[in-house]
């Protein structure tokens, strides 16, 4: 086999669209040009450059489908049910959809292939985080404490949404000190960070995730796992059912646990792992 090099100079800049267009035509053209027994490829900083960026952007619908699907898994088994993990991938989804589309239209769609594929498995961690605090204090205060639906919404949305909107805030901080930044990289990076950990945390998890809990209702938003009757209050019999876990906390109308020893009221009730 014999190698002959052929070097061509283009009087475009190789990295623009150009010059990117005018590498997609050449090879275009290779590829339905009929040189039996020849192979024919380009080369240069600008094609290894570009092939790059198709692999990445290739393999990135991949991992997102992997990334949810391993969410879902893991919340599956840790909520045992269906609809919570729905909910939780529809959430991030949303928060998702809205960072990447408001970043695009605000550079009017000129953004840097590294913004979104460096972006996507930060937004999912950290909705995830924010989805998980909110998630878990609910269903300890619906299956732990045994409160109604409804209370249960408003107990753990009082106990976390503080603490959630304030962890949005500092992150949309630490991000912003990005956005100073002359790389164009980085400031769309620190821009679309900052609108996604504020639409996540003060849209997201403290208005459409209890209203989406609210509006599936009692019986659906743990489904298939088996509801504890409840008129509102705890009864002894539905705390005996579950004796492990952390039961949530409350400002206001505090659960009240008789201990079994002397009849003294504590509050707020703490479960304590046998």
């Amino acid at each position: 086999y014999a190698t002959y090099v052929v070097a061509s100079f283009v009087e475009k800049n190789a990295f623009s669209e150009e010059g990117l267009a005018w590498l997609k035509a050449a090879r275009a053209t290779i590829d339905s040009s009929s040189l039996a027994g020849v192979q024919v490829h380009i080369a240069g900083s600008a094609a290894i450059a570009s092939d790059a960026v198709n692999a990445v952007m290739d393999a990135f619908p991949f991992v997102i489908g992997l990334t949810l699907s391993i969410v879902f898994l893991l919340l599956s088994i840790c909520f045992q049910s269906i609809v919570a993990p729905l909910r939780s991938i529809l959430s991030i989804t949303m928060t998702l959809g809205f960072s990447f589309g408001i970043t695009s239209w605000f550079f009017h769609g000129v953004l840097s292939w590294l913004v979104p594929v460096m972006s996507f498995s930060i937004i999912v961690g950290l909705a995830l985080d924010y989805d998980l605090f909110l998630t878990s204090r609910i269903w300890e205060c619906r299956f732990i404490a045994g409160q109604s639906h409804v209370a249960s919404i408003g107990s753990g949305l009082q106990t976390t949404g503080n603490i959630i909107v304030a962890a949005g805030c500092i992150m949309a901080v630490a991000f912003g000190g990005f956005l100073r930044s002359s790389c164009p990289v980085l400031y769309q990076w620190a821009f679309l960070m900052s609108c996604a950990v504020l639409f996540d945390t003060l849209v997201v998890r403290t208005m459409v995730v209890p209203i989406f809990l609210y509006w599936t209702g009692s019986k659906w938003s743990w489904w298939p796992r088996t509801i504890i009757p409840s008129d509102g209050t705890n009864t002894s019999s539905s705390r005996s059912s579950s004796s492990k876990g952390w039961c949530c906390w409350r400002r206001e109308n505090q659960i009240v646990e008789e201990t079994s020893n002397n009849n003294e009221l504590i509050e707020p009730l703490l479960l304590i792992n046998n």
